[in-house]
């Protein structure tokens, strides 16, 4: 992971493998946490409600982090799915990412070796070609600042690639912010102009 930050998926992308007639249909978006991933498992559910597994793998941080990592068989045998798809994520160069495989059983059992192929297959192909964007590291900072003061912040937010995450009005503007760590320094020389 460098200072400009990592790829993550952009947006929900799908691809489709078939291994001696069963479908093995991978699902990847973005997941920052697990509450994301149940999500998108959920979401699979829905769109194809009648797969026999919605076998899952995700690594919610930087790309070969395994600081947020988790994975489920849904059913297959112990280790023949999430964590052969858990495996191609971690060595894949990309962060914040949950793979879906939902199979459709084509009526050929496969074994274990050949569930455990054919799921790291679904995998490597929807990671192939996934459309990504760069996340960058990003730090909160909290300000107490004058309303002529917010004024010119909220202006630099809306150029930069920082967010506004809480926003107090009162006497002054209390405003909390998530900052990309490389643009600190620009936030800090903007602060010193407007005698912040």
């Amino acid at each position: 992971m460098s200072d400009s930050g990592y790829p993550i998926p952009k947006t929900l992308h799908t691809r489709e493998v078939i291994v001696r007639k069963s479908r093995f249909i991978a699902v990847l978006d973005r997941v920052c946490n697990r509450a994301d991933m149940d999500a998108l498992v959920a979401h699979c559910r829905d769109c194809y409600p009648r797969a026999s597994h919605y076998c899952f793998a995700f690594n919610a941080g930087a790309p070969g982090s395994s600081r947020a990592i988790g994975q489920s068989d849904d059913g297959e045998p112990h280790g023949t799915a999430g964590q052969p798809m858990l495996n191609v994520l971690l060595h894949a160069d990309i962060g914040e990412a949950g793979i879906v495989v939902i199979r459709y059983f084509g009526g050929t059992k496969l074994g274990k070796g050949g569930l455990a192929r054919a799921y790291a297959e679904a995998a490597n192909a929807v990671l192939a070609d996934t459309p990504v964007r760069v996340a960058l590291p990003m730090q909160t900072v909290s300000l107490d600042l004058s309303y002529a003061q917010a004024e010119r912040v909220d202006a630099w937010v809306s150029s930069e690639q920082a967010v506004i995450t809480d926003r107090q009005f009162g006497a002054s503007v209390k405003l909390t912010l998530q900052v990309p760590e490389v643009r600190l320094s620009v936030l800090e020389d903007l602060l010193l102009q407007i005698g912040a």
